[in-house]
């Protein structure tokens, strides 16, 4: 029973958006079981950084960080071995630039990772075009199975990982590249090799709950 899912918050300095998603996420995320918060900092200045963590404890939500001076894909794989060492198998990846605008009800889809072994990860965010895509009903509800035939079959848009994906595919490239070619990275690696599957709910429409809302660049 997964009664615990970890909100895995990439950050570097823009304090102001990550307040702004940690506000979203409070106001609308639902889950039966527990919520809790590792903070991937990856060397943010450290006001910035103090100001994010004394915002969860107001909000009284479990929280663990690491504050490093870290490529992007040294800090995501660090958060992402954490949360795995403390026994959470599922974790939400969130980047600090995706508000979520409207209720979103999780439970359902860690239903889906906790039944399906071939599932993998459930994407929640928008939906790009040209993708192959296979319909599957569970539970009531229609999935979008992402056939791996095109690029962005694994996309850093927000997302639901169980750790049986980084056991088939691996981690991020962890070299000096841009947030985007470390994603980049990690889709080729999904396409290349046999894996659990990546769902989407069609649920979510085309755009699905989040906003992307960054105007300012990541540092990394």
């Amino acid at each position: 029973m997964i009664n615990e899912v970890s909100i895995l918050l990439l950050t570097k300095n823009r304090t102001k958006y990550t307040v702004r998603v940690i506000h979203s996420l409070e106001a609308n995320l639902r889950f039966d079981g527990e919520i809790s918060y590792y903070i991937a900092d990856g060397g943010s200045k450290k006001p910035g950084l103090f100001e994010v963590l004394d915002l969860i404890v107001d909000y009284g939500a479990k929280m663990r960080y690491h504050h490093e001076e870290l490529t992007a894909g040294q800090n995501w794989n660090k958060g992402i071995k954490e949360i795995y060492q403390s026994g959470v198998p599922v974790y939400l990846r969130m980047e600090n630039d995706f508000e979520l605008s409207s209720k979103l009800d999780i439970t359902p889809y860690i239903s889906v990772l906790e039944k399906k072994n071939e599932v993998g990860a459930i994407r929640l965010g928008l939906l790009p075009i040209n993708l192959d895509i296979q319909t599957h009903g569970f539970e009531g509800r229609i999935y979008q199975d992402i056939l791996k035939t095109r690029q962005y079959t694994w996309s850093g848009n927000p997302c639901l990982v169980h750790h049986r994906f980084h056991k088939a595919y691996g981690f991020f490239a962890e070299k000096k590249l841009s947030p985007g070619d470390t994603e980049l990275s990690m889709d080729n690696s999904v396409r290349r090799y046999q894996g659990p599957a990546i769902w989407r709910p069609n649920e979510l429409g085309d755009y699905g709950p989040f906003q992307h809302i960054g105007e300012v660049q990541s540092d990394f």
